[in-house]
């Protein structure tokens, strides 16, 4: 038995805030696999906080900008933030950004 796809890239990180209510989404890298109807989950990016499942639409044609079947129920954080104190000599930096991961996957069984 073998198994065999295409290699996609399967997870991509926004680029900036999203809005609750938006039905675009900017991401930091292309996601030129992705497609319309292909679903997608969207990490929270507050705690506490609840993954959220939605339809692409459509894609844009530099595969940067995901237009969604719905707009988000959530603002989802797409930025990093530096902290420093020279008080404490704290220097740190958090990376916020939800991450958005395809849920379709390219596999073929044979055997």
């Amino acid at each position: 038995m073998s198994m065999v796809g295409q290699e996609v890239n399967v997870t991509r990180v926004l680029a900036e805030d999203a809005h609750a209510g938006s039905y675009d989404v900017r991401l930091l890298e292309p996601a030129q696999d992705w497609s319309a109807d292909d679903e997608v989950v969207i990490s929270s990016s507050h705690g506490g906080g609840v993954h959220e499942f939605y339809t692409i639409q459509s894609m844009s044609e530099d595969g940067f900008t995901m237009t969604l079947n719905e707009p988000l129920k959530r603002g989802k954080i797409g930025s990093v933030v530096h902290i420093t104190d020279s008080d404490t000599g704290l220097n740190e930096t958090i990376d916020g950004r939800a991450t958005v991961s395809l849920l379709r996957r390219n596999v073929e069984v044979r055997g």
